[in-house]
């Protein structure tokens, strides 16, 4: 996706007619209500990535060995996840009212 991507999107809403189109910054580092869902995001990336590469590396034998070595980091990262660590996740919402 491109950096530009939310650029672009915010031209669009002001060709289709939106009215007081902005770009808002979020970022999960200090917006706490992203938290969760960034934190389930890179939960997923990641226990999907892991293992995968475990295996392309060569250092499993198969997938179900890799999962089993991913194990350990995935838990530990669960543990820094319920201590309150948040991946950062840097985003920008558009935002723009429809005339009617």
């Amino acid at each position: 996706m491109s950096v530009f991507c939310s650029d672009e999107v915010e031209a669009a809403f002001k060709v289709e007619g939106f009215k007081w189109t902005v770009k808002e910054p979020r970022n999960s580092y200090w917006d706490r209500e992203l938290a969760p869902l960034t934190q389930k995001w890179a939960r997923a990336l990641l226990g999907n990535a892991l293992p995968r590469s475990l295996n392309w590396e060569g250092k499993a034998k198969d997938i179900e060995a890799a999962r089993k070595m991913a194990n350990p980091a995935l838990e530990a990262l669960d543990k820094e996840y319920a201590n309150g660590v948040v991946p950062n996740c840097a985003l920008r919402i558009i935002i723009g009212q429809k005339s009617l």
